[in-house]
């Protein structure tokens, strides 16, 4: 019984990591080049997003498997 908990516990966590993205960018200006504080950038049809900070990073976690940003 506790092979078979720890088991599927496994298969859980594994399926939780798997399943699961992190996106990193730098925002920079297409011309200029400089880097772009305080750009939002939104997982398209969910609310989730983030800001880039001060200089113009920014990271999104947990994106689910097939999510466009």
């Amino acid at each position: 019984m506790k092979l078979l908990i720890t088991t599927l516990l496994v298969l859980c966590i594994h399926t939780l990591c798997v399943a699961q993205h992190t996106f990193k960018a730098t925002i920079k200006d297409a011309v200029s080049k400089e880097t772009l504080p305080g750009v939002a950038v939104v997982i398209k049809g969910t609310t989730q997003g983030a800001l880039a900070n001060p200089e113009g990073l920014l990271m999104l976690d947990n994106i689910p498997e097939g999510r466009q940003i």
